[in-house]
């Protein structure tokens, strides 16, 4: 006789009772995960609502509705502001055509002048003769 035989029907019963071991941990630990996940404790909790958080629930809705009001406000003013900038753009714009059109006058009328032969016409300086009184007065002349 083998001594094979016999150790592969010993292990198997081992492996066999290692595997339900871990399908009965796992079992085990799958029903405390879903007790504690029901939370049954929490049944009680909810029959009695905590007036401080009644209190800030009142607070929230409070400050939601100022919340609103100021976005009304900044909208408004945002609305004013692209107004504004609007207009402003267009005056800018008109200023930009405007000097475009008198650059372009300036450069014509300079073109117009380089054009023009010019003449000039000199003039001779007058000279003049004054009598002035010394600067300086002795008294031993």
């Amino acid at each position: 006789m083998t001594t094979e035989p016999r150790r592969a029907r010993r292990s198997l019963p081992k492996r066999t009772v290692r595997l339900c071991a871990l399908a009965t941990a796992l079992a085990i630990f799958a029903l405390a995960w879903l007790t504690i996940n029901a939370r049954p404790w929490q049944a009680e909790a909810k029959a009695a609502p905590d007036p401080r958080v009644a209190a800030l629930e009142g607070r929230e809705r409070l400050l939601q509705l100022k919340a609103t009001d100021v976005r009304h406000v900044v909208y408004e003013r945002f609305a004013s502001y692209r107004e504004r900038l609007e207009a402003r753009k267009k005056a800018i714009a008109a200023a930009e055509r405007r000097h475009r059109r008198e650059l372009k006058r300036a450069k014509r009328a300079a073109a117009i002048a380089a054009r023009t032969p010019r003449y000039v016409t000199a003039t001779v300086p007058v000279v003049r003769t004054v009598a002035l009184a010394p600067v300086t007065k002795t008294k031993s002349s």
